[in-house]
């Protein structure tokens, strides 16, 4: 809202990773007061087809790749939510979604440390659940910002609902939502 506010009530996002557009449907009602919402998933192709298929509408559009998206489309904000932590290579996607040209960059329940290196963690599902366990960044906060600073500047950052987790081994971190803006 913040980003509409700032934009004439426009607001363009680019959800790297967004799935079915979970992030869309949790803000929807609040998102019907803009005058003008365009809402791009960029996902993994079964969730592309799904989407597509039975839920995308003028709104919310579905792509397979960043190129994709921006072919179409000039967001004003990037959303990378519960994401970077799984990528393998997490700090080459954001500077491929650099070339977006957005404004604003939101990563949100993204887990950090204080430690000055990043570290790499099992997180395992649990069984109730299913059985499966992913490798997880842990970013390190100072560092992480210091890849940024040159071209994002820090707005906000605040604890996302996840909180503050200790692992097995005792490894303490804290997952944390940032809103940066574009130098």
């Amino acid at each position: 809202m913040w980003v509409a506010a700032r934009n004439g009530g426009r607001l363009n996002v680019l959800d790297f990773g967004g799935a079915l557009g979970s992030s869309y449907f949790q803000n929807r009602k609040f998102l019907q007061s803009l005058p003008d919402v365009r809402w791009n998933v960029v996902e993994q192709p079964h969730y592309v087809d799904a989407g597509r298929k039975n839920i995308q509408d003028d709104q919310l559009r579905f792509y397979l790749t960043i190129e994709e998206c921006l072919s179409e489309t000039h967001p004003n904000v990037v959303l990378l939510s519960s994401v970077l932590q799984y990528l393998k290579t997490p700090f080459d996607i954001i500077l491929r979604l650099s070339d977006a040209d957005a404004n604003y960059l939101i990563i949100n329940r993204t887990p950090f440390s204080g430690q000055a290196e990043d570290k790499v963690l099992v997180q395992r599902v649990p069984e109730s659940i299913y059985p499966a366990s992913y490798p997880m960044h842990v970013f390190s906060q100072p560092e992480f910002m210091h890849r940024l600073e040159s071209d994002w500047r820090l707005i906000a950052s605040d604890i996302s609902p996840e909180g503050e987790v200790r692992s097995s081994i005792g490894f303490y971190f804290v997952f944390k939502g940032l809103l940066l803006e574009r130098c």
